[in-house]
């Protein structure tokens, strides 16, 4: 069990985009076939998840790239960018 419901959301999503069940948070994109418009509809579905704030040219596509490891680096960038917000303030 995933205890980040944006984790649980983005594999449900993923799933559904690869037209497979997907059981593990380390498949990777080349693992699920994705093709490039699998891909572009991917990237829509991390920004409907985890807010348009997220810059996924600063994300890691690359087909050896796990689900868990796409959620941790967009998990950072938002962490980051809030840090960055708060010391403004």
């Amino acid at each position: 069990m995933h205890t980040d419901p944006r984790l649980q959301r983005l594999v449900d999503a993923t799933s559904e985009l690869a037209a497979t069940r997907i059981s593990d948070v380390a498949a990777t994109i080349g693992d699920l076939g994705l093709d490039s418009q699998s891909l572009a509809e991917f990237l829509v579905v991390c920004e409907d998840i985890y807010g348009d704030a997220v810059d996924m040219n600063e994300v890691n596509l690359d087909y050896e790239v796990s689900l868990n490891e796409i959620h941790l680096q967009i998990v950072r960038q938002l962490d980051q960018a809030g840090a960055e917000h708060r010391s403004r303030n």
